[in-house]
């Protein structure tokens, strides 16, 4: 499928994707307005190394008639010209650079300005119109400061527009075998947004040793059976600059958008990955930040087929039960001494005289726990909570119980709390 236009008797067409239908709306409007002339044209940034000759000015005027950005295409419409040549640039570039100071360049399309002419009183002005349709697919996710490169036999000059521009893509999660050696991070969590198909996370990080060179930014998805790691994308954090009072911080910040749909159905524990590819080092963090894939709200009571065989004293306690007429909500803290606790390995056990269900739980981090027993190690995800529906089970009063696997000898031992729910 593609949009279709036609300009003066030339057709133009451009391939369909996901922002395209915003980016139609843009040039249908653009057409009636110093477009009549121009045919509009996807493009692909390039990397470009052959920058010795390219000096910044600042003898430059330009404006802005619009400027869109989606998904996948960014588009600019301006005008622009150096202020002392009489004439009109040989060719006029676009040049995209990263925060790492990478460059990506683009050809424009020039076409005519009669109201820029007519404002500075000269006909030489005329062909000062800047337009550009930009394929962001090749380029990476982050902040890309714009400018124009301004060609004059030999000589390129550069002017930066003020303005930028955010790839922010939707990425995929890559199977990760393992992560490997590792050096320590310091580093935050700012937000993470867990929907039903994408997570947005957005947080800062940098090697507890403070040196890096040629570093790379990953998050991590980490369970009991697999890894998953996600590009990441750089971003400024002054506020991360500010508080250590390092500038070198800066770039400190990091964030990805990224599908949940080829993940496996597990809950996850959030990590943070630096690759240092010059010196050959890894750097990580684990957060206390769980991602679920396939859980859905309600967990289903099943019947009980596990042989329990362990026989290990389980610490918990219910900090909330909801007991309501379709459905209970229980949530609280368990772990088995001296083992740690792993995202899953908690579980609800409903007894009545002649039945027992499990019901999967949803670990939830709880420092307050790991604060109180201080000598017990790695008990920072001891929370649980659950939630289901009593259609799923045969009426009968149950007591309520906390089954906890022992990771150590991959028994499970469980312990009834004395309440009951009636169903």
């Amino acid at each position: 499928m593609a949009h279709c236009y036609s300009v003066n008797g030339y057709l133009t067409i451009f391939k369909k994707t996901p922002g395209s239908d915003a980016l139609a709306t843009f040039l249908a409007k653009n057409q009636a307005i110093n477009m009549k002339n121009e045919i509009i044209t996807q493009l692909v940034a390039k990397r470009r190394n052959d920058l010795t000759r390219l000096r910044e000015v600042s003898e430059v005027k330009s404006g802005i008639y619009e400027t869109m950005e989606s998904s996948d295409q960014f588009s600019w419409r301006g005008w622009a010209f150096v202020k002392d040549p009489t004439s009109p640039s040989d060719s006029v570039f676009m040049v995209l650079e990263s925060l790492n100071k990478k460059k990506w360049f683009v050809s424009v399309q020039r076409f005519k300005t009669q109201d820029v002419a007519d404002f500075y009183h000269s006909p030489e002005r005329l062909l000062s119109g800047v337009s550009v349709n930009i394929i962001t697919q090749n380029l990476p996710n982050g902040i890309y400061k714009i400018g124009l490169v301004f060609k004059e036999s030999a000589v390129e000059s550069l002017y930066w527009l003020g303005q930028s521009t955010r790839v922010r893509r939707t990425e995929v999660p890559k199977l990760l075998p393992e992560i490997g050696p590792t050096r320590p991070l310091k580093s935050n969590v700012y937000s993470v947004q867990d929907t039903l198909d994408l997570v947005i996370v957005d947080s800062w990080a940098f090697p507890a040793d403070g040196h890096c060179r040629g570093c790379k930014s990953f998050y991590t998805l980490s369970s009991r059976k697999r890894n998953y790691v996600i590009e990441a994308a750089t971003v400024p954090r002054q506020d991360v600059a500010l508080f250590f009072r390092d500038s070198s911080l800066l770039l400190a910040g990091m964030e990805a958008t990224f599908s949940k749909r080829t993940l496996e159905k597990d809950f996850y524990k959030l990590g943070m990955l630096i690759k240092d590819s010059i010196n050959s080092v890894q750097y990580y963090s684990e957060t206390d930040k769980i991602i679920t894939a396939g859980i859905p709200e309600y967990a289903a009571p099943e019947p009980l087929v596990t042989n329990l065989e362990g026989k290990d004293p389980i610490k918990t306690f219910i900090d909330k039960l909801e007991d309501n007429k379709e459905s209970v909500r229980i949530e609280g803290w368990a772990f088995i001494s001296g083992t740690g606790t792993d995202p899953g390995e908690t579980t609800v056990i409903l007894k009545s005289t002649d039945r027992q269900y499990t019901v999967e739980s949803y670990p939830v981090p709880r420092p307050d726990v790991q604060e109180h027993f201080r000598f017990e190690h790695g008990i920072g995800m001891a929370g649980f909570r659950t939630k289901f529906r009593k259609d799923r089970m045969f009426p009968g009063s149950y007591e309520i119980c906390i089954a906890v696997k022992n990771k150590k000898t991959n028994k499970i031992s469980m312990k009834c709390l004395g309440g009951t729910i009636r169903i």
